[in-house]
């Protein structure tokens, strides 16, 4: 087995590909078993100009940024490590995608897998959890000495391998999901005054802004000019979102959202309310079957609160 973690730069606008800049792993003789050997090699980027945040945060950027290595002759050398050696494993289910697209992108072979482990959601199933637990956790979970620095690929796949110890056999195999049933049929207004109906477009730096943002979130009923807003958006497409929100006098309003990126590299966001047809309302139950994006609350409130409570005045200056 394979346990591998990399590190990346992560990319922005058009290019936001996860540029990796070091992998590192363990080979194991079995899950929990013996060390059997260990790969480390440090990447040169090439792809991005700029580093992104949790790049410049890497414990060993420095000696990605002085590496004589590009990412095809670093994966050569990997594949050669590990041989025949085809059972993959890493701490999360994020790596082997972001390796694979790093491949495609270079037109280089991809990597031979006949099975693959995500280690974190069976740590998760072996303490009986259902949310993901970081690394550092689940290593002092485990009592395991945290003697490296995290965010660096070896140190992580070490790590990883040592928790492996801690995993239930069983765990690494999730149970099968339970059958989704179908999505509740909803009521919608077949007509709307023709203000309601007019397009709001707001244009943002990144595509995911938009999902979050208040003004595309906040509505007016259109009969009644009742504030409302909307909880979370449903995904269909890379493009489209679709979305509802009620009143409790004149019932549910359709909307959608859709994002295009523009010749700057922007997004913009168009918000539309219509009554829908037959083929958006077979878009829309598409869309509720994938998980729902979560709209994020505003702190505005908080932050008059934390204003205020920094700023109230005194007892000795209600005096004067």
């Amino acid at each position: 087995m394979i346990v591998f973690d990399l590190e990346w730069n992560q990319g922005r606008g058009a290019d936001s590909l996860e540029e990796i800049i070091q992998i590192g792993a363990v080979q194991l003789d079995r899950l929990g078993g013996r060390i059997t050997g260990s790969f480390n090699v440090y990447i040169r980027p090439c792809i991005h100009s700029r580093l992104s945040v949790g790049a410049k945060r890497l414990p060993a950027l420095a000696l990605s940024m002085n590496a004589n290595a590009d990412f095809p002759s670093a994966y050569q050398d990997f594949l050669n490590w590990c041989g025949d050696d085809d059972v993959f494993a890493a701490w999360g289910s994020q790596d082997l995608h972001v390796l694979e697209k790093n491949v495609a992108h270079w037109g280089l072979p991809v990597p031979l897998v006949s099975e693959q482990f995500d280690l974190q959601e069976a740590f998760g199933r072996t303490v009986g959890t259902n949310r993901r637990i970081a690394l550092e956790r689940a290593v002092s979970y485990c009592g395991i000495p945290d003697v490296f620095s995290y965010h660096n690929a070896l140190s992580d796949a070490l790590y990883a391998a040592l928790v492996g110890e801690h995993i239930a056999a069983d765990a690494l195999y999730a149970p099968p999901a339970p059958p989704k049933r179908a999505p509740k049929k909803l009521a919608f207004a077949e007509s709307l005054p023709k203000k309601a109906a007019a397009p709001l477009r707001i244009t943002f730096p990144e595509r995911n802004y938009a999902l979050d943002n208040l003004k595309l979130r906040r509505f007016t009923c259109p009969r009644c000019g009742a504030p409302l807003s909307l909880a979370h958006w449903f995904f269909f497409d890379e493009q489209t979102y679709y979305g509802y929100f009620s009143c409790h006098a004149h019932g549910r309003f359709f909307c959608r959202m859709r994002l295009k990126q523009l010749e700057n590299h922007s997004w913009q966001a168009e918000r539309r309310i219509f009554a829908p047809s037959s083929e958006d309302l077979d878009a829309f139950y598409a869309a509720r079957r994938n998980e729902p994006h979560h709209c994020k609350k505003s702190s505005r409130r908080k932050k008059k609160q934390y204003w205020y409570f920094r700023n109230r005045p005194t007892p000795a200056a209600k005096s004067r």
